[in-house]
């Protein structure tokens, strides 16, 4: 299979248990803070990273900002890690310093996970299986980043799937998007466009308009995504001729060729 490396493990936390609960996440989020801004929260990370890209992480995609059926927003997971820096409220108000929300999902997303930084700048969650000097790839046809242990020459086995916010929307590939653009997930997973002029599209702004001499698009009847065919061919796919590995070398993306073993 042909990826492009994206970056090596080079620290992480320890691995969250199975069974959680608010101290336990509660306990967690304060760790992470202390571990990765040991400077206080408003300096930045040994690899410029900020306290809203640890945020973006422990969301894993599923803010309100990104998922349209997402029920915590980014704001929320920030004030969750920042709970321990918050004045003390005079007020008898025993609300949890976690959302509700939040906390449901970080209950079902956290188990057996970990937190890492990689020396290319980003924060990632995945299987606490991993460990320092994994490498993270982005694989052509793979639906979310890989965390890869390397074996010899090319090959190298597979930790596990991991989200990392500036590599899991295809910016690994494609770069990020425009200004003023903004992405939109479904729940299957497929995304939508909205421009700065608040028009929706399902055609991603970093790719070209034009598609390959002899190819077709269209959008599937429900308008949920779009699918490509040959001119010559009368079965449609899911496949952009924008995205081949001859156009994405073209845009300047290093693949490689990985063997898994």
């Amino acid at each position: 299979m042909q990826g492009t490396r994206c970056g090596i493990i080079k620290q992480q936390t320890s691995t969250m248990s199975q069974e959680l609960d608010l101290g336990v996440i509660q306990r967690a989020l304060e760790s992470w803070v202390h571990q990765f801004f040991p400077r206080g929260i408003q300096s930045q990370s040994h690899e410029g990273l900020a306290m809203n890209d640890l945020a973006a992480t422990i969301s894993c995609g599923r803010a309100i900002e990104h998922y349209d059926l997402g029920r915590f927003s980014m704001l929320d997971a920030e004030s969750a890690l920042l709970q321990e820096n918050k004045e003390p409220s005079p007020s008898k108000d025993s609300r949890s310093p976690i959302a509700p929300v939040l906390l449901a999902e970080l209950n079902h997303l956290l188990p057996g996970a970990a937190i890492f930084a990689t020396n290319e700048g980003h924060f990632g969650s995945g299987s606490g299986a991993a460990r320092i000097g994994d490498e993270i790839f982005v694989v052509l046809g793979c639906d979310f980043p890989l965390v890869m242990r390397h074996v010899e020459d090319s090959k190298y086995s597979i930790v596990g799937p991991c989200y990392v916010p500036r590599l899991s929307h295809g910016e690994a590939v494609l770069g990020p998007l425009p200004n003023g653009w903004k992405m939109l997930f479904d729940g299957r997973g497929l995304e939508t466009f909205t421009a700065p002029d608040g028009s929706h599209t399902l055609e991603d702004p970093r790719l070209e308009m034009d598609l390959p001499p002899g190819w077709e698009q269209k959008q599937k009847s429900n308008r949920s995504y779009l699918t490509w065919k040959r001119t010559e061919d009368n079965t449609w796919r899911i496949f952009d001729p924008r995205q081949t590995p001859e156009k994405l070398e073209a845009r300047g993306i290093k693949l490689e060729m990985i063997t898994v073993v």
